[in-house]
């Protein structure tokens, strides 16, 4: 970055081709000194200037040039941080902090953990910065936290701390088991006892004699085959035949003997007149058998006709 990290010596020279060189000088600062050489070794922006001259008296000058030399390191203020040795368990561990440089300039604030990658805590501006670290991200034991401060120079300022991590021994597993047992019964009190009333005297009964009743055994008994109930007919008394009676229906007999005669019938018309003749004079057993005779009659006369 144009800057020197330690004393830097000058020296002046120059060339002439024709009548040859004759003097070469540097000056430093415009302090109208000049000489030959001159070394540098303050922290410092130095302008140089130089000059030549031939044997001829000719004079050649060159220059201002810039020389800057820092070889100071940067300022590194640590405000929080633990201490030296410092037992840390399960702790979140803070670090603050300041960093400048009054000649080159500050170039970057970075800090490491057990040797790992520089990392870049946060700028809060004004050079102030911080950063935080977890001592269960830690393995026990001493472990090197480091932090630096480089310039613009090149120049760096580092800070470290040891500190001695015993982070707790993690919580064991919780195992939830539900255990089935029979639980035991509470046991009751004992109750109060009472007082023992008063005996009563009992009169003896005689002792009742216990009679074992047979065992009844149900047998199926079988079902009866069912018979038909028996139709029971009434017999009537034959009643005498009233003789006026009879006597006074021959005229209508002879009637209907003639008409049978004389009509040629079929047998359903047959069967239908003498059902009517038997309606009209159910109680009459005379006309039952006439009524009975003639169709027999008409039956035997009508057989050669093919008819029954």
């Amino acid at each position: 970055n144009g800057w020197y990290l330690s004393a830097v010596g000058l020296q002046a020279n120059g060339t002439d081709a024709a009548s040859g060189l004759a003097a070469a000088e540097l000056e430093v600062g415009g302090s109208g000194l000049w000489m030959n050489t001159i070394t540098l070794n303050t922290n410092v922006t130095y302008p140089v200037a130089y000059r030549a001259a031939d044997v001829a008296g000719l004079i050649a000058t060159g220059g201002p040039d810039t020389i800057r030399i820092d070889i100071e390191n940067p300022i590194q203020n640590i405000i929080d941080a633990p201490s030296q040795g410092q037992v840390v368990t399960g702790a979140i561990m803070n670090f603050v902090g300041n960093s400048a440089d009054a000649l080159s300039g500050l170039q970057a604030v970075a800090y490491q953990v057990e040797g790992g990658a520089w990392q870049t805590p946060a700028m809060t501006g004004g050079g102030a910065w911080e950063f935080q670290i977890d001592s269960e991200s830690l393995e026990d034991g001493l472990r090197t936290i480091m932090v630096r401060t480089r310039d613009m120079a090149g120049n760096e300022e580092t800070w470290q701390v040891q500190v001695d991590v015993q982070n707790p021994d993690p919580a064991p597993v919780q195992v939830f088991a539900k255990i089935f047992t029979k639980p035991t019964a509470t046991p009751l009190p004992s109750p109060t006892p009472f007082p023992s009333p008063a005996p009563v005297v009992e009169q003896e009964e005689e002792p009742v004699q216990e009679v074992s009743a047979p065992v009844m055994v149900n047998t199926p008994t079988p079902m009866p085959t069912a018979q038909p109930t028996p139709v029971i007919y009434e017999v009537e008394e034959t009643k005498p035949v009233n003789v006026s009676v009879g006597l006074s229906v021959l005229p209508i007999l002879g009637l209907l003997s003639a008409t049978l005669l004389l009509y040629d019938p079929r047998p359903a018309k047959m069967n239908k007149f003498v059902k009517i003749s038997h309606d009209a004079v159910p109680d009459i057993d005379g006309l039952k058998e006439m009524i009975s005779f003639v169709g027999g009659s008409l039956i035997q006369n009508n057989s050669d006709k093919g008819e029954k």
